[in-house]
């Protein structure tokens, strides 16, 4: 169970994030072990482009919340949130409705 558990069954990715959750309570440094994994695997996507296993990653990320220190992940969440409502807005304003 790893990283590529998370990409190849995006359903069971909830299950996933909690038994390195469990984990994480009973022996810290596995948790931050997976971190460290899911960073550098993110990261790797992200540079080719990989869209459908960054936006996985994230999700694996976001259920892993509590084993992060301040804020964790919620930065980047809000940040993509505010470019995609950015995109939206620039889209919607670049139609013109024609009668």
């Amino acid at each position: 169970m790893g990283i590529c558990s998370v990409l190849e069954q995006p359903m069971k990715i909830p299950f996933i994030a909690g038994t390195v959750l469990v984990a994480h309570s009973l022996k810290p440094e596995l948790g931050s072990e997976v971190l460290s994994k899911a960073a550098e695997a993110l990261q790797k996507y992200i540079d080719i482009g990989a869209w459908r296993e960054v936006k996985l990653l994230i999700r694996f990320l976001g259920i892993l919340q509590p084993v992060y220190e301040g804020d964790g992940i919620f930065p980047l969440l809000e940040e993509l949130f505010a470019r995609a409502v950015d995109l939206q807005t620039a889209s919607s304003e670049d139609v013109s409705w024609i009668n």
